[in-house]
């Protein structure tokens, strides 16, 4: 549940028993530490000692635990350890280090590079917030002096920054506000913090930010005392009771996640911690982390892979490049993307730490290095081989610590050169590179591991702003597959390797938390569902394409080139995945969501706007066009018949995801409101507000345990008003917290499928003892159930497909929890009887005596 001032803890204890009727175990909260007021996230934490008052402080979390309690219910909660908000000065600690320097108490909170390497601001932070040179907003007065009760201040917009006592003190009693500019100056130079104009200064900054956002300033809390201060809170609700685990926020922010793991387990001792950690490809956590396992974008990724088929993922990608004419590969698009960061908004702060560690080199070279090689290598070459290498990372970053080296590393930077070789070439016996990779994978003891561990903190920046915020945006061919922690260039996952992978997640962290549909997400989890199916019908997209373009062309501005072509084909996909289910048309509002969208990828991308250069023509343009389009009743008709059957099979898909979620090794998540179709799409649109009440009524109006026939049916017919998926989500969670061992700690077993269509099902089943579970869904649905767009969705064509019961579970008997239906495994089970009539099953019971 995502908390803020207009839902807060007296609204989640309202909806507690509705989660707990749903099957729900454990709320998983938002950040609750005092956070920057209106916050809509928490994640911006301006007091992490103490519970945010807009939420309803200590009485009402206390409400909230109280009511938990009653219910059996425990409480996961995510916090933030790597940064705090500081905009508009409401940061206490802040804003001492600003009044005080170098001399406040909490200037060992923040991680401030107090001597910036190549600077002019030694013993100062470096604000980049005016609005324009500071000599223009001095001359046109926008810097005032006031005095109140609690000090001296220069205001400048909704700045309110602290005078340090010095310079407040000389001011004269009556405080008669300075008005000539070299005054307003000369007051500002004698303070601890340089004000610059925000284009030329935030690659300038000299303190670590999340990823480039100058109001969240990250904190050093590596430090056992700072530690301490952020996470008193934390321990003292897990030592009450309150809170059994935790969710802990970008730990690749971190100097050394390890450390941090093994310090929070034995201080605050949680039950439960998983990391929000994006593992990129077949990457995995760490050997010997102290925590659960990730937060499950990596599980996301698996779930929509296994939804695709790879040839039509290559088809569709061919129709992408004949649509845009953007022939570029992914690798390409990725690696100029990362390249922008770390030559632009990280430049300063990567070239100041590589600085550190070439001198470190330079003054004692690491075994196997020639000293001679070093020094006809200077500093520049070298900081450009470490931003280069940087930018091709195939991973967030590398785990080197103060008294062990990353095994991993070395392989890692090898991956990083090839890259860097596929594009430059000659240009790759640059020697400042080689030493860079060299000292990147190995670095030796002492200053130059110290550098290098500093580089592994920002280099998730790289990643996270030039991959997601970025490159995402840019290389769209299937947008089912752009999700955090994906590869927009994949091709989906087989059957087969997704079993391996869920048998490698019960070896590993068996209870790593599942999710589909985060607060984070590109697009929610039956929005890439949905997507999934154009895989399936690479034919029809192709010939939708070329009808909508067409239609729409008279409002594209042609003098502006606008849309790009790519903006266009991104709307399309959009308007798809998220259509309402059984709608005509999309109304009003869906409109609005659907322009403030395109609008944000637009400016992510960077390519025709972006956030710091609006390009006010273009995106006036970009939203006449889609608002131009939602109004041609042309261009609706032609697009409802796809919509109608991508939305029929996507809700197909949906429930398969669902189910392999639930049953699969981990601890499955519900992100609030998913629990019917979650056609939301990147944030601020997936913290819209959730209707409870209307959830909680459906929920009770469907009653317990499983549905006859007629009724099944009639639900499955209805699926547009999304009761089939609450249904489904209620009837497994309820099944799930009657026997979690067996979900948990049961053995993993792939099931094969044998007949014509084997392609199309995946099953598995979960032992534990006598116990057993068996989850059976379909895949690549298109070509089971034909090319009907009206009546039940479900009527699959299975030809004699049926799953090879493997001999261990042959006798037991089991019951399928949607339909009831009781059955006592023999050789086979037809696929024409489970799933049968419904889309899903999942099926427990007992194994026989004899096969215990």
């Amino acid at each position: 549940m995502q908390l803020h001032a207009r839902f807060t803890f007296d609204d989640a204890r309202a909806v507690l028993p509705y989660l707990h009727d749903l099957g729900i175990t454990h709320v998983y909260l938002s950040p609750i530490a005092a956070a920057v007021p209106g916050s809509m996230h928490g994640y911006d934490v301006i007091d992490p000692t103490r519970i945010n008052p807009e939420l309803g402080g200590e009485a009402a979390y206390a409400r909230l635990v109280a009511e938990q309690r009653r219910l059996g219910m425990g409480q996961l909660l995510d916090i933030v350890p790597n940064h705090m908000g500081v905009a508009a000065s409401m940061n206490a600690w802040w804003e001492d280090v600003l009044r005080h320097g170098r001399a406040s108490a909490y200037a060992d909170v923040f991680d401030i590079d107090w001597e910036p390497h190549g600077g002019v601001e030694h013993g100062k932070v470096l604000l980049p917030i005016l609005g324009d040179e500071l000599d223009a907003v001095i001359a046109r007065g926008e810097i005032v002096v006031e005095r109140d009760a609690d000090g001296t201040w220069a205001r400048y917009d909704e700045h309110r920054l602290p005078l340090s006592p010095e310079s407040a003190a000389a001011l004269p009693p009556d405080l008669v506000p300075p008005s000539a500019p070299e005054t307003v100056r000369d007051l500002l130079a004698r303070q601890h913090y340089r004000l610059e104009y925000w284009r030329t200064g935030k690659a300038r900054v000299n303190y670590r930010r999340f990823f480039l956002i100058d109001d969240l300033v990250a904190l050093r809390v590596e430090e056992p005392a700072v530690f301490e201060r952020v996470h008193a809170l934390t321990g003292r609700l897990v030592r009450e009771g309150a809170v059994d685990g935790l969710r802990v926020d970008h730990p690749d922010g971190l100097a050394d996640p390890a450390e941090y793991l093994d310090r929070l387990a034995a201080a605050v001792e949680p039950s439960y911690v998983v990391l929000e950690k994006i593992l990129e490809g077949d990457e995995s956590l760490p050997a010997g982390w102290a925590c659960d396992g990730t937060t499950g974008y990596d599980f996301m990724n698996d779930l929509t892979g296994v939804l695709l088929d790879a040839g039509g993922v290559d088809a569709v990608t061919r129709v992408y490049r004949q649509f845009t004419g953007d022939r570029r590969a992914y690798a390409d698009v990725a690696y100029e993307a990362r390249r922008a960061v770390v030559d632009g908004p990280l430049s300063r702060q990567i070239d100041a730490r590589a600085a550190d560690l070439w001198r470190a080199v330079a003054a004692q070279p690491p075994p196997g290095v020639d000293a001679a090689g070093v020094r006809e290598t200077d500093a520049d070459q070298f900081s450009e081989g470490v931003r280069a290498l940087i930018a091709a990372l195939p991973v967030y970053r590398t785990y080197h610590r103060q008294d062990t080296l990353d095994p991993r590393a070395p392989g890692v930077l090898a991956h990083a050169r090839a890259v860097l070789a596929a594009r430059a070439g000659a240009r790759m016996d640059d020697r400042g590179r080689a030493l860079a990779e060299r000292v990147l994978a190995e670095p030796p003891p002492g200053a130059a591991r110290a550098a290098v561990m500093r580089l592994q903190q920002l280099m998730p920046a790289a990643q996270a702003k030039g991959l997601e915020d970025a490159a995402f945006y840019r290389y769209v061919p299937l947008l089912a597959l752009n999700e955090v922690g994906g590869a927009p260039d994949g091709r989906g996952l087989a059957p087969g390797r997704f079993h391996d992978r869920n048998r490698a997640r019960r070896a590993r962290c068996p209870r790593a938390m599942l999710a589909s549909e985060t607060h984070d997400h590109k697009r929610g989890e039956d929005v890439r569902a949905r997507l999934a199916v154009l895989s399936e019908l690479p034919d029809e997209w192709a010939a939708a394409l070329r009808t909508w373009s067409a239609l729409t062309a008279r409002w594209r501005d042609a003098d502006r080139d606008a849309p790009s072509r790519t903006d266009e084909y991104a709307f399309y996909q959009s308007l798809l995945g998220t259509w309402p289910p059984d709608a005509e048309r999309p109304p009003l509002e869906h409109g609005e969501r659907l322009r403030a969208y395109a609008r944000k990828a637009a400016r992510e991308a960077g390519e025709r706007t972006d956030w710091l250069d609006p390009d006010a023509d273009y995106e006036a343009a970009l939203d006449r066009f889609i608002a131009g389009a939602l109004s041609d009743d042309a261009f609706i008709a032609a697009a409802r018949p796809l919509a109608a059957r991508v939305a029929r099979l996507g809700a197909l898909n949906g429930l398969a995801q669902l189910v392999l979620k639930i049953a699969a090794p981990g601890v499955p998540d519900t992100y609030q409101g998913a629990e019917v179709w979650g056609l939301s799409l990147v944030d601020p649109d997936n913290r819209r507000p959730v209707d409870f009440g209307a959830r909680r009524a459906a929920l009770a109006a469907l009653g317990d345990g499983p549905l006859p026939p007629g009724a099944l049916g009639d639900l499955l017919a209805a699926w547009p008003d999304g009761r089939v998926k609450l249904f489904v989500l209620s009837r497994a969670l309820r099944a799930r917290r009657r026997d979690p061992a067996l979900f948990v700690d049961g053995e993993y077993e792939p099931m094969r499928a044998i007949g014509e269509r084997a392609e199309h099902v995946i099953a598995y089943a979960r032992t534990l003892d006598r116990r057993v579970a068996i989850a059976v869904v379909p895949r690549l649905p298109a070509a089971l159930t034909g090319m009907a767009t009206e009546g039940r969705p479900w009527r699959p064509d299975w030809r004699g497909t049926a799953l090879d019961i493997p001999p261990a579970l042959a006798g037991a008997t089991i019951q399928d929890l949607f339909s009831g239906r009781s059955t006592t495994l023999r050789a086979t089970l037809p696929l024409e009887d489970v799933p049968g009539a419904f889309p899903v099953a999942l099926l427990t019971g007992d194994r026989a005596h004899n096969r215990a």
